[in-house]
């Protein structure tokens, strides 16, 4: 599925270690200082560019070092401001949104950051010549322009093409670049936003693309320079070698409560072989791991407390489900959909699937967030309410041969379809298997095919399939369910099950025009509500995830985040900052 990026809203409060790592080789990061964390991941970024990365490796790392107008408290997910003094303030007409910078920022080698920064960046997101930055750029097509108010270097007024009730927290999310290393022979400054809003292909436009979207700069320290507590000291030759990040002393926020990190230096090694993992933790050479493999948990866990390793555990901001192809006449009844859904006994696939660690859910909205309708029931298992409204959908065993049918325009047609997953994926493959288990005993036949993860995405794109289990990232932030759920995004957005309400539109049209979010949180759960009725997925679960880190640290916590654990801020027990 389209990954849902949120580029810039990354910053040091939610912006974590390692939630996904494995191995080192023993020579990798003796831990010689006391103050630094070594944290394991799977694979590298493929770049540090802060325009163009797309991959949570590059998001973790970066969101370290540069830093948006509008931060998240990771514990309380509202939004506060950080290099901007205020939220931005909107216009009467919501054409206009003004924001005031702090004065007293500066980037880790000692330029300030003004407004002529934020109005470059908007320009680089903007640029059509940067490829690489396409996804990114997606989210601001609504985003006009950006100048300075009356010259006045702090203060910047925003322009939108429509009010939506998203450009506030667009805008305050951008991760604010140095105009002065990336353009220094200010190609930005010819380049307008009437023509990077347009079609035109220009010299201006290509010139200023030319040094953003250099590879080389992706991995050289002297253009990753931002203005967060962190400046990257060093990387290895090429993607996939280790990052040394060290604390800046000079950090123009540190006596924030926010931005008072404690660890000196944080360090990223990329290695795949799970085996290494324990071994390193064990030795001390590395801190802290998070383990995809429930089965190494368990086959570890009485020797974690001996080993001097800590276990912590938590929900991640993240959900599976079975996306049922609307268009297919199979389902494009929602009786026959709430039945699939009610076949299901998702107990069986928590205990045999995640070993327990997952909690079956019923919206696609975090649960911690305010606009959450936590009062949504769960589907439980009701196969007999399931074979009720399968019949009252017209569904029946005519023939005798043990496999529910109808007749679909003039043919009569068997309940058979397959379920689409992608290779590899261990927990999707058991949890397709069991649920056409589960289809099996309503006369229902469901096969499970693996396909590699290319053509899964291809099939999605295309509606090319009868049903799939994929996943969605649960924003930690306000959560645009445009995207996914309105009609309008069937053939250009991320609607791939090709799920149509009128209703569901207009809720959602409505949330996009109202400024006010106290406002639009009962329209949330009106949404959510409308989808609960609908079934156009079969929600099954969010899962819980482990972490395993030294015991050596103190002020350890978990969030709501994509990345929940903030390595930055542990304590070292018994010791001094």
């Amino acid at each position: 599925m389209k990954p849902n990026i949120r580029h810039t809203a990354a910053s040091i409060r939610s912006i974590v270690l390692a939630v996904a790592a494995l191995a080192m080789p023993m020579q990798a990061h003796a831990q010689t200082d006391p103050e630094r964390i070594t944290m394991l991941e799977p694979s590298g970024p493929l770049t540090l560019n802060p325009f163009t990365i797309a991959d949570a490796a590059a998001l973790e790392i970066q969101g370290y070092v540069f830093e948006p107008l509008v931060a998240e408290d990771p514990a309380t997910l509202r939004s506060i401001p950080w290099l901007a003094e205020e939220l931005p303030v909107r216009s009467a007409d919501g054409l206009h949104y003004d924001v005031t910078l702090r004065s007293d920022v500066h980037f880790s080698d000692g330029h300030a950051l003004t407004g002529e920064d934020v109005v470059f960046t908007l320009k680089a997101i903007k640029n059509r010549h940067i490829a690489d930055a396409a996804a990114i750029r997606e989210y601001f097509s609504n985003i006009a322009g950006a100048e300075l108010i009356g010259g006045d270097p702090y203060h910047i007024r925003f322009t939108v093409f429509k009010p939506t009730a998203y450009d506030a927290q667009l805008i305050g999310s951008m991760w604010i670049c140095p105009r002065h290393v990336w353009d220094p022979t200010d190609e930005s400054r010819k380049c307008t936003f009437l023509l990077l809003n347009s079609d035109a292909s220009t010299g201006p436009i290509e010139h200023m693309a030319q040094s953003i979207r250099d590879t080389g700069r992706g991995f050289d320290v002297r253009y990753l320079i931002g203005s967060g507590p962190y400046r990257i000291a060093s990387i290895g030759p090429g993607a996939g070698q280790d990052i040394l990040l060290q604390r800046d002393s000079t950090y123009w926020n540190r006596t924030h409560p926010l931005g008072a990190v404690h660890a000196r230096s944080l360090a990223w090694h990329f290695e795949p072989d799970p085996a290494m993992a324990f071994a390193m933790l064990e030795r001390g050479t590395a801190d802290l791991i998070a383990l995809t493999d429930k089965g190494q948990l368990f086959e570890h866990e009485k020797e974690l407390a001996a080993n001097g390793i800590a276990r912590i555990d938590y929900a991640y901001p993240s959900y599976t489900f079975i996306g049922w192809q609307c268009d297919n006449p199979l389902f494009s009844d929602a009786r026959v959909r709430n039945a699939l859904s009610m076949a299901l006994d998702r107990d069986t696939i928590i205990q045999q699937v995640y070993h327990g660690m997952a909690r079956a859910i019923q919206s696609p909205v975090l649960r911690e967030r305010p606009e959450c309708d936590t009062t949504l029931p769960l589907i439980r298992c009701d196969p007999a309410r399931a074979r009720a409204l399968l019949a009252e959908a017209g569904w029946q065993d005519s023939d005798h041969d043990g496999i529910l049918d109808r007749v679909i325009k003039g043919k009569r047609t068997s309940f058979r379809f397959t379920i689409m997953v992608n290779a590899g994926n261990a927990r999707r493959l058991g949890s397709a298997q069991l649920a056409a288990a589960f289809f099996g005993r309503l006369g229902i036949d469901a096969q499970v095919t693996p396909v590699e993860w290319g053509t899964f995405l291809e099939r999605q794109r295309n509606h090319n399939y009868d049903a799939f289990i994929g996943g969605w990232a649960m924003q930690e932030a306000e959560m645009n369910l445009h995207s996914v759920w309105h009609s309008a995004s069937i053939d250009s957005g991320s609607n791939v099950v090709s799920y149509r309400s009128s209703r569901l539109d207009a809720v959602l049209d409505s949330i996009a025009r109202e400024p006010d979010f106290s406002r639009r949180i009962p329209l949330y759960r009106t949404a959510q509500q409308i989808i609960h009725r609908d079934q156009p997925y079969t929600f099954l679960v969010r899962e819980t995830m482990t972490a395993l880190y030294r015991d050596r640290f103190t002020n350890v916590h978990t969030y709501a985040l994509r990345i929940p654990v903030l390595p930055a801020f542990w304590q070292i027990a018994g010791g001094a900052r």
